[in-house]
């Protein structure tokens, strides 16, 4: 088998490897909020340049067979991709966690009743207070998302 296109995605590995420096330095200013803000930023202005590129915008107009996403932050593009050029969608993340947009993306189920919240370090079962809490949680998440 041979592959005439293969695409690397540019990733915010380096991105994310700064933000970790800022963040864990003493008397930093920088705070988790502003990261994760300056992270999505990032990884936004990432997606937008590799979309904006000649070369990619040639390539968009063949076809693909498969397009591998890693559906954590601004890869809907990729989704797209998959789409219009009629190829199959590999969504594939390593964390181990559960998220509820990633369990989605990833045809996985996620019900909060049991699921812990990511932000938590909580273990099942679940008391019915944390039920509660979980659930609001995982709705906060997805109204910011």
């Amino acid at each position: 088998m041979t592959y005439e296109r293969f695409f690397f995605a540019p990733n915010i590995t380096a991105l994310t490897e700064s933000m970790s420096k800022d963040l864990l330095k003493e008397g930093s200013s920088k705070n988790a909020v502003s990261v994760i803000f300056e992270l999505v930023h990032g990884a936004l202005e990432t997606n937008d340049n590799a979309l904006g590129s000649p070369e990619l915008r040639r390539e968009l107009e063949k076809s693909f067979d498969v397009v591998l996403v890693s559906p954590f932050i601004a890869s809907e593009a990729g989704y797209h991709l998959a789409y219009r050029s009629g190829a199959s969608l590999v969504s594939y993340f390593t964390g181990q966690v559960s998220i509820s947009f990633l369990d989605w993306s990833l045809g996985q189920p996620h019900n909060p009743a049991y699921l812990p919240f990511a932000l938590t370090d909580w273990q099942p079962p679940l008391s019915f207070p944390k039920r509660v809490a979980n659930t609001i949680g995982t709705l906060a998440l997805e109204a910011v998302r």
